[in-house]
């Protein structure tokens, strides 16, 4: 890949990386495929085919247009207990809600 843009991943349900070198058998189900010079490679594996992948021109647009919570790793505790109290959701429906916390 070159020039400008941002590649955006969505893993889905059972999406995940997965690293090989060039001559190994690439991972079952492996959507995308990047090669690099040193030999090595890297896989975007998808099982259900349920992950996306997308190129964005701005990562802080994407989070925007998506509405997007914070990044989970930038929460504080409290913050983090706060979101979850003002939520009257079932805790695995606010702990899966992106627009509450990310990631």
């Amino acid at each position: 890949m070159s020039g400008d843009g941002w590649l955006v991943f969505h893993f889905g349900m059972t999406g995940s990386f997965s690293s090989f070198r060039n001559g190994e058998s690439r991972p079952r189900y492996a959507q995308l495929l990047f090669h690099f010079t040193d030999g090595s490679a890297l896989a975007y594996v998808s099982t259900r085919k349920l992950g996306r992948i997308r190129i964005t021109d701005s990562p802080d647009a994407f989070i925007r247009e998506q509405a997007l919570g914070p990044d989970v790793l930038t929460v504080t505790y409290a913050e983090f207990r706060d979101v979850l109290t003002a939520s009257k959701a079932a805790i695995k429906s606010a702990l899966m809600d992106q627009q509450r916390v990310a990631g």
